[in-house]
């Protein structure tokens, strides 16, 4: 089954790559990187990302992309390990430097998220959020952290690496 998202392009990083894009997003030695890569709109309900770190947690939040949303969750993410990194050409490095992939957003009326392949085909835990407009899926607000700290210790133990945790983020 052929996806329209390039494998060569979007594989995971290793050794010496992996430090260098380390260094380029400024990501502290023992970090566990989590990434959201999306549209910066409420309806994508990055701010729930938020949620998944505070200082001194062990994990720094990427969030590539731009739109009408980015003031209000640069404002809320005030003091917190997270990187704005507005809009990226080169998406394939961020999924790339990152460990865990979060999909903050329900999906309304869209399709599958392409940003959801990248991140699998790069190696990342992806922590999505199951819930749709017709109902279906996890609602429980701490079910996303709870599934994203186990992805971290999972990750941490060396146990996982790429997989998938369905959660809300509510």
């Amino acid at each position: 089954l052929q996806t329209a998202v390039d494998e060569t392009v979007f594989r995971p990083a290793q050794g010496d790559d992996r430090r260098r894009l380390r260094e380029r997003f400024g990501i502290p030695d023992g970090d566990v990187v989590v990434s959201a890569v999306v549209r910066l709109h409420p309806d994508k309900r990055v701010d729930r990302a938020l949620r998944l770190v505070e200082p001194g947690c062990g994990r720094t939040l990427l969030v590539a992309g731009d739109g009408p949303d980015a003031d209000r969750l640069g404002r809320l993410a005030h003091g917190l390990p997270v990187t704005f990194l507005g809009w990226i050409d080169d998406v394939s490095s961020v999924h790339r430097v990152s460990d865990i992939s979060v999909q903050p957003f329900s999906i309304r009326g869209e399709g599958s998220p392409t940003s959801v392949v990248e991140a699998a085909l790069s190696g990342c835990v992806l922590v999505a959020n199951s819930a749709s407009e017709r109902g279906g899926g996890i609602y429980a607000g701490d079910r996303a952290a709870l599934a994203l700290t186990r992805c971290t210790l999972a990750y941490n133990e060396g146990l996982a690496v790429g997989g998938i945790a369905l959660a809300t983020m509510s």
